[in-house]
């Protein structure tokens, strides 16, 4: 019916692949739940852009990468990973102001692309690196070729296209990322 109507592609919250991310979120969903409904979403012909988000509490460097491999595993189309942000206002603010995790307060910053706390089990600077590296992975020059030589061109193009952004974004916010790492100490 979705295909009927025009739809071509689907764009989900799939937030993580890390069971106790899930948990600690209240998402009330498994990682094998995901699996199956991204399964089933392609078996109707569907694409799917997954979104994930990276830095839960209960998140660590292993895990973020289970969570990016695990996105090129689910043949997920495109996806994006981002960090994950602490709105001024809400409960997650203020247990992380009240614990002290929170550096940055330059709202320009709260746009799920820059860490702004300081995680529970890795520094700001790993963080802000895997969410890199999730982007340099997911959208690699041979995933580029592949899709490609599959003739999944609007894939293709969301490569190129994600490749440039990031390379703009890195250029873009090098004296921030030179500040988080002399933060973090590494």
């Amino acid at each position: 019916l979705m295909q009927k109507m025009g739809c071509r592609r689907l764009y989900i919250g799939l937030e993580s692949l890390n069971p106790a991310a899930l948990s600690e979120w209240r998402k009330g969903q498994s990682p094998e739940e995901i699996k199956e409904g991204v399964h089933r979403i392609h078996r109707e012909g569907l694409a799917i852009h997954g979104m994930f988000v990276l830095g839960a509490d209960a998140d660590t460097p292993e895990s973020i990468l289970d969570t990016v491999r695990g996105a090129i595993r689910l043949k997920l189309d495109t996806a994006q990973f981002f960090i994950l942000v602490p709105p001024p206002g809400t409960r997650l603010f203020q247990k992380l102001a009240e614990e002290g995790r929170i550096f940055d307060r330059d709202w320009a910053h709260y746009d799920g692309h820059h860490v702004v706390f300081f995680p529970k089990n890795m520094s700001p600077w790993r963080l802000q690196a895997l969410a890199i590296w999730a982007y340099e992975r997911f959208y690699s020059v041979l995933r580029g070729i592949a899709w490609f030589t599959r003739l999944k061109f609007e894939n293709t193009f969301f490569a190129f296209v994600g490749r440039r952004m990031l390379k703009a974004w890195l250029k873009d916010n090098r004296a921030y990322l030179a500040r988080l790492r002399e933060l973090s100490g590494e």
